[in-house]
């Protein structure tokens, strides 16, 4: 089993900041989005104790009907262990 590592977040955020910029702008210029900012994500669930394991669940295996009416596709190939540390990275975010 291979170990969840946050080694790769300095440089995927190094690669996604440009593109969040972009896309804030763009946001902020059309209004549209399909689902919540991983910021408003991690509002939502802060200081609740099961967030992180309520999150990492949603991330592996989608949801319906949670933020709106588009569904958020599962993501199966996403280890437990990965999707644990994605879900505690996305509760750390102010």
């Amino acid at each position: 089993k291979q170990k969840a590592s946050i080694a790769f977040l300095p440089e995927t955020l190094r690669t996604i900041e440009p593109l969040a910029k972009q896309d804030a702008e763009i946001t902020r210029k059309v209004r549209l989005s399909v689902g919540p900012s991983l910021k408003d994500v991690a509002a939502k669930y802060a200081g609740q104790a099961d967030a992180s394991a309520y999150l990492a669940g949603k991330i592996k295996n989608g949801s319906k009907d949670v933020w709106g009416p588009v569904p958020m596709p599962a993501n199966a190939a996403v280890s437990d262990d990965n999707a644990k540390v994605l879900a505690d990275f996305i509760l750390t975010l102010k």
